[in-house]
């Protein structure tokens, strides 16, 4: 496949197997569970829970969970979420194996962040003596069946040696310079930007790119004004100068953030200083604020491959919306979350 289309000029070039792809990326979007859908799902199960999983069943993703796992209000939220994001994995592959480079391998990369994810909570916990979070069975190091290997690890040359096995050579390059969750991060958002521009997309993909970016980069600076503590410097110097400029003064990082941020800010202010049981409403904020408007963003024509990326991001989004319902619905706090949402 990647020979035949390997000498296609994006956004020139047409070919009929190309349209083709473009069709049938357009067809298969119809069959996504946007986020009214979700919003829809989640009041049915804030009264009755079996209508939670009725209404979930209609699409897609919903059909495929349930016959993954038996869904009940005690099934745990990461068993949940991990079903959804496999899901998500394998729409993207099937995409992915049908589209030329580089656009192939960015979607790749949509994928290898969750590599990334998985060896920051291993080496996470290798640091403080902890047993490792739950990890996502995504990505490469799944793929070759050696998840169980990463999360057993015993030292950091151990997780070196998975990612060369599994050849994630950007994840390579932050771990041989300085293995922390941060370099890692920064690495593949270095990375990302680099196979954008080979892409050569729109100027609202690039944006898209970006604000997915930064989001990502406000999320972890709450996270830090949650714990009331500034950032180390090695994060802070992967950020937007924006949010980089406001933890000089920790005191008044909020209010400097607000002013950049304003519209999500606005938001999650009232949920930043009070318990950790309040991430949820955090969590849906700030996921909704990302993809929401990094596919508005996105380009919607069916001959572009601005569409192929969009698809994959609304997939992505999908996966991680409907498994914050089911979590809020878990703990309880689905009401309160169509309350956040609407307000």
């Amino acid at each position: 496949m990647e020979s035949k289309y390997n000498n296609i000029i994006t956004g020139k070039t047409r070919f009929p197997e190309i349209t083709a792809l473009f069709a049938f990326v357009r067809a298969r979007e119809r069959r996504v569970m946007d986020r009214e859908e979700v919003l829809k799902a989640l009041d049915a199960g804030s009264k009755n829970f079996s209508d939670f999983v009725v209404h979930i069943s209609k699409f897609d993703i919903g059909s495929y969970i349930a016959s993954e796992i038996k869904i009940e209000p005690s099934t745990p939220p990461r068993i949940f979420e991990s079903v959804a994001l496999k899901f998500f994995e394998q729409e993207a592959k099937m995409i992915r194996d049908y589209t030329p480079k580089p656009c192939s391998d960015i979607i790749e990369l949509f994928l290898e962040k969750y590599d990334a994810y998985n060896i920051i909570s291993v080496i996470n916990s290798l640091r403080t003596h902890s047993k490792p979070l739950h990890l996502i069975p995504i990505g490469k190091i799944a793929e070759l069946n050696i998840l169980d290997k990463l999360e057993t690890a015993k030292t950091e040359e151990e997780v070196l040696g998975i990612a060369k096995q599994c050849g994630l050579y950007w994840i390579l390059k932050s771990l041989e310079k300085s293995p922390s969750e941060f370099s890692i991060i920064c690495s593949y958002f270095s990375e990302l930007k680099k196979l954008c521009k080979d892409l050569k997309p729109s100027m609202n993909t690039m944006k898209a790119i970006e604000h997915l970016v930064n989001t990502y980069m406000l999320e972890r600076s709450v996270l830090f004004l949650i714990e009331n503590k500034a950032p180390p410097t090695e994060f802070l110097l992967c950020t937007p100068h924006e949010i980089s400029e406001a933890f000089r003064d920790l005191t008044r990082a909020i209010d400097k953030l607000k002013y950049h941020y304003f519209d999500i800010m606005k938001k999650i202010e009232p949920y930043i200083k009070k318990t950790k049981e309040d991430f949820i409403y955090l969590r849906f904020l700030i996921e909704d604020y990302a993809y929401t408007k990094a596919l508005e963003l996105l380009s919607t024509d069916v001959l572009s491959f601005d569409s192929v990326l969009r698809y994959v991001a609304l997939r992505e989004y999908e996966a991680r919306l409907v498994s914050l319902a089911y979590t809020a619905l878990y703990l309880g706090k689905a009401r309160k979350v169509l309350e956040v949402l609407s307000s």
